[in-house]
């Protein structure tokens, strides 16, 4: 069967998935704009090139290129992200970034690596070659590199 294959450009594209971990008990939706987004139906990907964002269970993920699998069962299972990359969750005022990020729907997880920071409402501030933040669990992981140390700083009570 030849694969379908469509490009949409710089219109809001909304897919009705339900997604995976903490994500799905939130919100059924993705919603996903782009200056440019093209489908491909017979992989269950979704291409995004130019201003990309995705916004689903009160995560917003922003860069300048996106992928977003889907599995047979139409869920979210893996985005990938490059170029300026921004993971906001609103309602835990925390904001994350770096130049690639890639989040995991299995284990509820995102990966930001090349200048990943982390910052939340707290003051609490983390900046690291890489970063791994694992939602539900609530836990973060960051790595330096040769010559490039972790830096983070805590805000302690009073």
């Amino acid at each position: 069967m030849r694969r379908k294959i469509f490009m949409i450009s710089g219109l809001i594209l909304l897919f009705s998935v339900s997604l995976a971990g903490a994500i799905s008990a939130a919100q059924e939706t993705i919603e996903i704009t782009s200056s440019s987004i093209r489908i491909d139906y017979d992989s269950g990907a979704v291409y995004c090139k130019g201003d990309a964002k995705a916004v689903w269970g009160g995560v917003i993920m922003e860069a300048d290129e996106m992928q977003i699998f889907l599995t047979e069962e139409n869920t979210v299972e893996k985005i990938e992200a490059r170029g300026n990359v921004k993971v906001i969750q609103e309602e835990e005022k925390i904001e994350a970034g770096g130049e690639m990020a890639i989040y995991t729907a299995e284990d509820d997880k995102f990966v930001l690596e090349n200048k990943a920071y982390y910052y939340d409402e707290s003051g609490n501030s983390l900046l690291a070659e890489k970063i791994i933040i694992w939602i539900e669990a609530e836990r973060l992981e960051a790595e330096g590199i040769e010559g490039v140390p972790v830096k983070a700083t805590y805000i302690l009570a009073d």
